[in-house]
Parts: C-alpha cells; sequence; structure tokens
C-alpha cells in the first residue's frame, strides 16, 4: 500500500510560499545566510555510468553491457530570510541517454527535462563556538510526468514526494579551514524505502582566492522498500528504489573577487549496493551578495 503523500504536499505549498519574491542562496554545512544575503550556485555535471553495485556489494558491469550518460545543469540557491533562517532550494535540467545491447543491436533511449524540485529551510540552533543547525526539506516530483513509460526513455526524477529532517553541525578550525557532519532522515511518501542520510565535510582556505574542500556523502537504505508494488528505477540506475551509497567529493575553487567564485569538483563512488556506479565531472559558476 502506497504511504501518504500529505505531508510533503503542505510542505511543498508552505516551501512555495515563504520563497515567493525571495532570491535563493547557499553555504557550507550549518552557517545560515545573513539577512537579505543570497547565494546562487550554477552547474555543468557530466556523468557515464557502465557499472553498477550489486546487492552484496560488488561492483559488476551493466546488465546488457549498457552505458548510461547524463548531463545536466543544476541551479542550487540560499537566501537569508532573518540570520538564523535560511531558504533552500535546487533544480536539476537532465539530459539523459541509455544505450544497452539486445538480440536485435543496439537499443538507445534518451529523454530531456527537469528532475525533481528540491525545496527546504534551514534554522541555526547554536552559533557559537560550534554552528548547530536543523534542516526541513521536501522534493517534489512537479515539473515532469511522473508516469512516463521507460521503454520511452529514462526517468528524469524518483516520480514521488520526499521529506527530510536533518541535524548539521559545523565548527571554524581556523586557520586551518573548517569541519562539519551531518545526519538526517528522509521518509519517501511511497513504495521506494525511506533514507538514512549522513555528510561529513571538510574545508580549507589556502589563500585569499584559492580555497578547496572536501565531502563523504551517504544513504543507508531503511530497507522498508514495498516489494509487493512492482516499483522500478525508471530505466534510470541513479533512481533505485532501494540502495546504499557512498561519494567522496573533492573541489577545488577560485574566487574572482567576493562576489563570483569558479570551482572543478570531481565526485567518485566509493561504495554502494543496488545503485549504479558511476563518477562525476562538475564545473560551476557562484554568485553571492
Amino acid at each position: 500500500m502506497a504511504k501518504i503523500r500529505l505531508t510533503g504536499i503542505c510542505f511543498a505549498l508552505f516551501a512555495l510560499l515563504v520563497s515567493v519574491g525571495l532570491p535563493s542562496a547557499a553555504t557550507a554545512g550549518a552557517w545560515t545566510q545573513a539577512k537579505g544575503s543570497v547565494y546562487n550556485r550554477l552547474a555543468v555535471n557530466y556523468a557515464v555510468i557502465t557499472e553498477q553495485f550489486d546487492a552484496s556489494g560488488n561492483r559488476v558491469a551493466a546488465a546488457n553491457n549498457g552505458e548510461f550518460t547524463e548531463w545536466n545543469i543544476t541551479y542550487y540557491g540560499e537566501g537569508g530570510l532573518t540570520d538564523r533562517l535560511t531558504i533552500v532550494g535546487s533544480l536539476p535540467l537532465k539530459f539523459l541517454q541509455d544505450q544497452s545491447e539486445t538480440g536485435f543491436g543496439t537499443r538507445t533511449l534518451r529523454n530531456t527535462g527537469f528532475g525533481d524540485l528540491d525545496l527546504g529551510v534551514r534554522y541555526r540552533l547554536l552559533s557559537e563556538p560550534t554552528v548547530v543547525s536543523v534542516l526541513l526539506l521536501g522534493k517534489f516530483p512537479y515539473l515532469y510526468d511522473e508516469n512516463r513509460d521507460p521503454a520511452t526513455g529514462p526517468a528524469t526524477g524518483s516520480g514521488q514526494v520526499d521529506t527530510e529532517v536533518r541535524v548539521l553541525v559545523g565548527r571554524s578550525l581556523y586557520p586551518y579551514g573548517y569541519g562539519g557532519i551531518e545526519f538526517g532522515y528522509r521518509y519517501r511518501a511511497e513504495e521506494p524505502s525511506d533514507e538514512y542520510r549522513y555528510l561529513v565535510e571538510y574545508g580549507l582556505s589556502f589563500t585569499p582566492r584559492i580555497y578547496a574542500r572536501t565531502k563523504l556523502d551517504g544513504i543507508k537504505s531503511a530497507r522498508n522498500a514495498d516489494q509487493t508494488s512492482g516499483v522500478s528505477a525508471g530505466g534510470n540506475p541513479t533512481l533505485s528504489p532501494e540502495f546504499d551509497i557512498g561519494k567522496l567529493e573533492l573541489t577545488a575553487g577560485y574566487a574572482h573577487n567576493r562576489n563570483w567564485s569558479g570551482e572543478v569538483t570531481y565526485t567518485g563512488v566509493l561504495y554502494g549496493k543496488d545503485i549504479g556506479a558511476g563518477n562525476m565531472v562538475q564545473l560551476a559558476l557562484v554568485y553571492a551578495f
């Protein structure tokens, strides 16, 4: 039986109401934006997946010698409503291709469209010496056809509402950068498994203009998916209904001035179960004020 979607829908309406007319923005981990501050990040991502993790966590070749390719352009933003309360949001535009071998040759399926919309609020509970915040986040499938037939191309989103609560802890390690840890639980409103989410982050500025950060970003399935529903990944190996994954993100950035920055990120998949295993390269432009 499908889980009730009412919680996610109500949260979506709330998040949309508080975001009307407001700019979006983002900063590291637990820190919130100052009132009126804005951070905008536009990123181009590229990944190719030819392997997957099986149920035992072993890397194996994708079924039918498949090759899944994804380009996406993702906007991420945050905006300070008050010094303690920040609104966050992100939206990807995806360009997907899935190639696999059949008895009649190579089959190629493509799809282009928006993915899932993320909207949320982050509230800072403590400021010194350790920053502690709580994040309430919703993911919504309202900008694409949730019932698209995977035989016509890979799905751009999971097709269902998710709601997440996350605790974020950060601390300045000046002059040796900053560190942060995060832990959350994502309630998935329909058949896919709920998820435990965790993240460890460290960042450091080498000069006033050059900086770097690294993140270990992980998902652990709660293993409570509805196995009788027949839910699938919609032809997209990154949308498994029940999976574990751990990714290591390495970012180098250059601040042109106090408003503009450019970043290069490489994300490698370290471990997982029941999910595609593909690394990603990203170029991003940041504008903050």
